[in-house]
């Protein structure tokens, strides 16, 4: 029994357990529609703004690098085959595991499964060669075989690191990409979307090293145990300034192409304060260059970057209806003076050059806590809807706790805060599961509990027919006892008999009534008896008759000595 409520259990858990899963969402991220002043531009054609260069991309998208804004999309959210852009991963995963002047050993396994017309650096197996040198030829001439020694030297094999490579991408917000090697060579499980890949693309361009790579058109490598230095040109025609895709304002990108994805770019500008990177997907031809020129050309004269918290001032805080709660909480016969504040003015997104900044609202949000440091938000809201927020913070209080220790201890409670959202629905599933154990536990003790009564039960009458012939022993043992006391008594009586005949004629009646009555008493005792004892009280109450009917007779036989005696001694 115990083993099938187990098994129950068991299977109860294994249908509410929590599992780790990559969404696939797809639209729940921000979109080129709610930039301020695209709202005039969000339909009517296949991308957004409707205004904006059409494309030959089956897929598009431009995304604002600081803010993660996006500022022009094409079916974004279309899963797509990314081709050599797939190295921008590998690239990430290895500025993040290794240092650039590590030294790696090629491995003839790195070589294979390589086609003869993939592009590649010229590795020799068992060559030596740094990780510098490595990721320039995997960016710029979109080296094949340096992805793959990359990938080796962090995770042993391809496989492994292409699960590495799924896990990084899940933890920078990606929900439809999934990666089955490291350098993009076709595969039906390799696949990913405009928006995921731009995702990939910002957050690899916040390492230095990477930025100084991919903007160069020309990397020369260094001296290897096995060959000499290799000149390495880049493949992103944006950068040569003597061909008319040039873009001034490029400063880098990655290229990619296999006849299943087509021609693919990511690529990087800036311009006025914008950073923006931009991912075509499946382009015809050389198209790819030339119409991420004219999306570059457009967002740049058509987009500004705004900081609407420049001029915002802050000393009216304590007297709107959120703070009105400080002032009710000082005491008034104290000499103090209330909490100054401050944020971070640098705050700023994109919009469209139609709109001021005289077109947002700014709405002070204070939080009754103040004591983490924070002292609310700064909404910003634009067509009643809010655009960006940043913290407002407590620069001065009367305490001794430094600006430094508030900010620390903020953002102590604020990523505590965002860890226990982004796991709350795992907390909730395991809160389920424990309550639901705990019942399982409770009911299990309650059924053990029913059915020990009847245990009990066949144990308790076990005990009590024990006690029962106990006590019948005992009672038998008492009438022997009792019977043997008579039949001395009777002896006794039988020698006073023997002194006179008179005597023994009266004890022998008295005898009489007395055996007579003791026989009616028994056999009363017999039948109220009957219940509980019956065979073992009639063959103790026939036992008993039989004994006194013998003590009668041998009282007979002595009485008829004793009188055969006392006629001889007349006689004598």
């Amino acid at each position: 029994m115990n083993k099938k409520i187990l098994s129950i259990v068991l299977i109860i858990c294994f249908f509410i357990t929590p599992v780790s899963y990559v969404s696939a969402k797809g639209n729940d991220h921000p979109h080129a529609s709610e930039i301020p002043g695209n709202e005039k531009f969000a339909s009517s054609t296949d991308y957004v703004p409707s205004d904006g260069p059409s494309v030959s991309a089956r897929a598009a998208i431009v995304m604002d690098i600081d803010t993660g804004l996006v500022l022009y999309e094409k079916n974004a959210d279309n899963k797509m085959y990314p081709a050599s852009t797939t190295k921008l991963m590998t690239a990430l995963l290895a500025l993040s595991n290794y240092n650039m002047n590590d030294e790696l050993t090629v491995s003839s396994t790195a070589l294979e499964n390589i086609p003869t017309d993939a592009t590649t650096m010229g590795l020799i197996a068992g060559e030596k060669i740094t990780v510098r040198d490595l990721l320039s030829g995997l960016l710029l001439v979109s080296a094949n075989e340096a992805a793959n020694v990359l990938a080796e030297g962090i995770s042993g094999n391809i496989s492994s690191f292409a699960s590495l490579m799924n896990q990084k991408a899940t933890e920078i917000g990606c929900t439809s990409t999934h990666f089955a090697n490291a350098n993009g060579l076709h595969d039906n499980e390799h696949y990913t979307t405009a928006y995921d890949m731009a995702l990939i693309a910002r957050t690899v361009y916040q390492y230095s090293d990477f930025r100084n790579i991919v903007k160069s058109t020309y990397i020369q490598t260094n001296k290897t145990n096995m060959s000499s230095e290799r000149d390495l040109w880049t493949s992103n025609q944006l950068l040569y300034d003597v061909n008319d895709f040039y873009c001034s304002y490029c400063t880098g990108g990655k290229t990619g192409y296999t006849e299943e994805a087509g021609e693919c770019l990511v690529s990087y500008a800036e311009k006025n304060g914008i950073r923006l990177v931009t991912i075509l997907f499946n382009c015809d031809n050389d198209e790819r260059f030339y119409e991420s020129k004219e999306i570059y050309e457009f967002i740049f004269n058509n987009y500004s970057y705004i900081k609407p918290l420049n001029d915002t001032i802050l000393d009216n805080i304590n007297t709107c209806t959120d703070a009105s709660y400080l002032l009710n909480n000082y005491n008034t016969l104290l000499t103090h003076e209330m909490p100054r504040y401050s944020l971070d003015t640098n705050v700023g997104f994109t919009v469209r050059n139609t709109v001021s900044e005289s077109d947002f609202t700014i709405t002070p949000v204070i939080n009754r806590n103040v004591l983490t440091g924070i002292a609310g938000y700064i909404s910003v809201m634009y067509n009643n809807k809010e655009i960006s927020r940043t913290d407002l913070y407590i620069s001065a209080r009367l305490d001794n706790i430094s600006k430094a220790e508030l900010k620390g201890s903020a953002k102590k409670t604020q990523v505590f805060l965002e860890v226990l959202k982004e796991h709350m629905i795992n907390i909730i599933l395991a809160g389920i599961i424990v309550v639901l154990l705990i019942i399982i536990l409770i009911l299990y003790k309650l059924f053990l509990k029913i059915r020990r009564p009847n245990v009990h039960h066949y144990s308790g009458k076990r005990k009590n027919n024990n006690i029962e012939k106990k006590s019948f022993n005992t009672k038998k043992s008492d009438n022997k006892k009792e019977i043997k006391s008579q039949s001395s008594d009777g002896n006794k009586d039988k020698m006073l008999k023997s002194r006179s005949i008179g005597d023994d004629n009266k004890d022998k009646s008295l005898k009489s009534q007395s055996i007579s009555d003791t026989i009616d008493n028994l056999l009363n005792s017999q039948r109220s008896d009957v219940n509980k004892d019956k065979t073992l009280n009639s063959q103790s109450t026939s036992d008993t008759i039989d004994n006194l009917l013998n003590s009668q007779r041998s009282d007979k036989t002595l009485n008829s000595q004793n009188s055969d005696h006392i006629i001889e001694g007349k006689e004598r």
